[in-house]
């Protein structure tokens, strides 16, 4: 299932993992974040932080083994690093034009 998080949905993330987890048990969650040009202009108004929460609650879901994802895939581990990866570098991506693309202290 694939979530796209925005300033409307944005304080409805567990509930989301929730609905999600209970729809489709074992299978992958893939949260993006808004971008281009929405309809309305206010959604691109998202704090962070609601992002990481998503990615912290796929991780909790997969180290739980309740996210089966890819398993059974001959590429099953490296596209469950990727999809870690992934998201780890949207966070970051959306940091850097925040700040301006200054070095952030955790690098």
């Amino acid at each position: 299932m694939i979530t796209t998080l925005s300033h409307h949905n944005q304080n409805e993330v567990r509930e989301l993992a929730s609905l999600v987890e209970s729809v489709h048990p074992e299978g992958e969650w893939m949260v993006n974040i808004v971008r281009g040009q929405p309809r309305d202009d206010s959604a691109q108004d998202i704090d962070l932080r609601a992002y990481r929460l998503a990615h912290e609650l796929i991780r909790e879901r997969v180290e739980r083994g309740r996210m089966l994802g890819h398993r059974g895939h001959v590429g099953s581990a490296w596209l469950s690093a990727k999809n870690a990866a992934r998201r780890q570098l949207i966070m970051d991506t959306i940091e850097d034009k925040r700040t301006g693309g200054a070095t952030r202290p955790d690098r």
